[in-house]
């Protein structure tokens, strides 16, 4: 994933919500780009009548957008309310002399609190009309940063002496007390969108990472936290001297590398220096001041991972199906079948709502059992016979590297291994990398994915089913809405099918045979349909359906294409597709479908199943709703890939006037075969 993008200029102080860019260019002043770095404008310092040094680290913006800046001598603030058009300097600060600002923190447009290069912090609640100064309370060279809260608390971590974080408040800043982390060097501080501290840094017999109610501290040079709670930081690799984005949806406590590599060795800061190779700027985007070249994050800090939370069940009666191949004794092409899983229907139990799960294979179609999602956790309910087995959880995407959870209904027990990222559908998306445990022993290697929105990599009901039964279960590909929505790159056809799987409509080698009773009393003809070739009609692949009366030997030909289990016909008269068949449509359902000039509604009755010579059919029984130029109504029976028992076409009419022929009284399918293979006969 691309992260970054190169900015112009150095010594980059921070970034105004409009998106300037400010730069500390010393005795000349500060500088600011509106172009990402393109061009540069002194904005403060000698080209606009002031010539003292302007501090290369102080730099903040309040809440209301007034941005603020440090010059060192006389030591002083300015501040500008139009993104650096004009400005306006505050009242001087009586320091001791040489001494200059390491941190600014505004707290809104009143109120600054900062600290400097020996150890003093100062302060004002009035915009620099007056001013405070503390330079007792710590060692020299030891506040690594300061922040302030609006009730009034006031922050400072200590890295060199004194480590920890220390309190006090604006109403009283002559005293302070640790508060947390004693014995950690802070390096860096930040709030969290819940108005915790999170502070960075390094100590003897830290763990790496701690929490107490209010405060966070994890093990970092740096941090930045974006609006949504992401924690990010730059990890340094010894491996290839590379450092990296990382990110972390725990407060820090675990951390995953994203995006492309920056090459460059560089020192770690000295002691309590405030020198940020990673900022956030108030426009809300990451700034990396790398060794040869700044960088600015693509995205915004809350969208840099470009996948908020997807839910893996979908609401309302959107179609979601996946594709998963189940090898046996590993002699994959040889031994092998498909299965489909899709959700369809909604379903009550125990007062509780839930999706229920069909699949489709060479054993049958079967309700598999019903789902829900709660919490970003699936939970699902085994159907056994007429029975739904107790609810047990199938997915929890709110684990971290090195949490365990026991999912599906054997209990399988799962260690998170890695967090990490995948492409789906042209965005990125969280996955986890689990392990499974095996007669107790923890995982040593990834077993399988969970990706957000998709599921297990094993199919959506077989989470923690490695090696099932003796079978290896993949997942081939998954569906929404007939989208493909990711694909499993090991496998050439995510739609492969196995004998007796449910069959494509008009697959390549299919053939139809009826009879046809002449509706004058005649004796009866003798139809053929065969499939023999495709075409591209108005972007769609289409299969040819000709068709052959044996008696008269007249020829035709159809155009038929299928997509998320619907099949479209196309009619000449309307130049246009119409809906055939949708396989997947339940009792009370229905589809309208055009023949020649006439407008017809098939309604599905009920659904149900047939058997025949050893393949199991999902059915559909179903009526025809005419509009008011047709008075008649056929019934029949739908098999899913294959088509009506009485006519491949249903109730094929064609409009003479007020007159209607229907075929669906004179038809009867004789038999149906598949490659060569005859899958059904009567």
């Amino acid at each position: 994933q691309n992260i970054w993008k190169p900015i112009n200029g150095t010594g980059i102080l921070g970034a105004a919500p409009d998106g300037s860019l400010y730069y500390n260019c010393g005795y000349s002043g500060i500088g600011r780009s509106q172009d990402e770095g393109e061009t540069l404008q002194i904005v403060l310092g000698y080209e606009t009548g002031y010539d003292d040094y302007f501090n290369e680290y102080c730099f903040s913006v309040s809440p209301e957008g007034r941005i603020f800046v440090f010059e060192d001598n006389p030591f002083r603030a300015w501040f500008s309310d139009d993104n650096g058009g004009t400005w306006q300097q505050t009242s001087g600060i009586p320091l001791s002399a040489g001494d200059k600002a390491w941190n600014l923190f505004a707290l809104n447009n009143q109120i600054l609190v900062g600290s400097t290069e020996y150890g003093s912090v100062f302060w004002t609640t009035d915009c620099g009309t007056t001013w405070g100064v503390n330079d007792t309370s710590f060692e020299d060279n030891s506040i690594s940063d300061i922040l302030a809260t609006e009730n009034g608390d006031v922050y400072v971590g200590l890295y060199y002496y004194g480590n920890g974080l220390y309190h006090s408040t604006l109403s009283d800043m002559q005293n302070w007390e640790i508060v947390a982390f004693e014995g950690l060097g802070i390096r860096d501080m930040e709030f969290d969108p819940e108005g915790n501290v999170v502070c960075a840094g390094y100590g003897d017999g830290f763990s790496g990472f701690e929490q107490i109610p209010g405060f966070y501290a994890l093990q970092a040079n740096y941090i930045s936290i974006s609006d949504n709670g992401t924690v990010y930081t730059i990890i340094y690799n010894d491996d290839d001297d590379t450092e990296g984005l990382a990110y972390s949806l725990d407060y820090g406590e675990h951390f995953t590398e994203i995006g492309e590599k920056m090459y460059g060795v560089r020192p770690l800061p000295n002691c309590c220096i405030p020198m940020k190779w990673l900022i956030k700027g108030f426009d809300n985007h990451l700034y990396y001041i790398g060794v040869d070249q700044n960088y600015k994050s693509i995205h915004d800090a809350d969208h840099i991972l470009d996948y908020d939370y997807v839910p893996l069940i979908k609401e309302g009666n959107q179609r979601q199906k996946w594709n998963v191949v189940v090898i046996g004794s590993m002699n994959y092409p040889n031994d092998y079948h498909t299965e489909i899983q899709s959700i369809r229907d909604d379903i009550t139990l125990d007062g509780v709502d839930y999706k229920i799960v069909w699949t489709k294979s060479k054993y049958g179609i079967a309700k598999a059992g019903a789902v829900r999602e709660e919490d970003r956790r699936v939970y699902y309910r085994r159907k056994i016979s007429q029975n739904y087995q107790d609810e047990v959880l199938l997915y929890d995407f709110n684990l971290n590297v090195g949490d365990t959870v026991t999912v599906n209904w054997m209990g399988q027990q799962l260690m998170v291994m890695e967090e990490s990222e995948v492409e789906v559908n042209g965005t990125m998306r969280r996955q986890l990398g689990l392990g499974a445990y095996s007669i107790g022993y923890p995982p040593t290697e990834i077993d399988e994915y969970w990706i957000e929105g998709v599921g297990s990599t094993f199919g959506f009901l077989n989470s923690g089913s490695e090696g099932m039964g003796g079978a290896f279960i993949t997942l081939l590909c998954y569906h929404e809405n007939g989208n493909l929505i990711w694909d499993n790159e090991e496998f050439d056809d995510c739609v492969m099918n196995s004998n007796g799987a449910p069959a494509t409509f008009a697959p390549q080698g299919a053939e139809w045979y009826f009879d046809v009773f002449n509706p004058w009393g005649t004796h009866p003809e003798y139809q053929r349909f065969y499939v023999e070739g495709d075409t591209i009609i108005q972007g769609h692949q289409c299969s040819i359906i000709n068709h052959h009366f044996l008696d008269t030997g007249h020829e035709g030909g159809e155009f038929v294409y299928e997509e998320d289990n619907k099949v479209y016909w196309f009619n000449p008269t309307t130049n246009a597709f119409s809906t055939l068949y949708d396989f997947d449509a339940e009792a009370g359902e229905s589809w309208y479908y055009e023949v020649g000039d006439c407008t017809h509604q098939v309604i599905v009755d009920s659904v149900g199943s047939a058997t025949w010579n050893g393949h199991t059919y999902r059915t559909q029984w179903v009526k025809y709703n005419d509009d008011p130029a047709v008075y008649y109504s056929g019934r029949g029976k739908i098999m899913e890939g294959i088509g009506y028992e009485k006519g491949l076409f249903p109730s094929i009419e064609v409009c003479y006037g007020w007159e209607v022929f229907d075929a669906s009284e004179i038809e009867y399918l004789r038999c149906y075969v598949n490659d060569g293979e005859t899958l059904l006969s009567r």
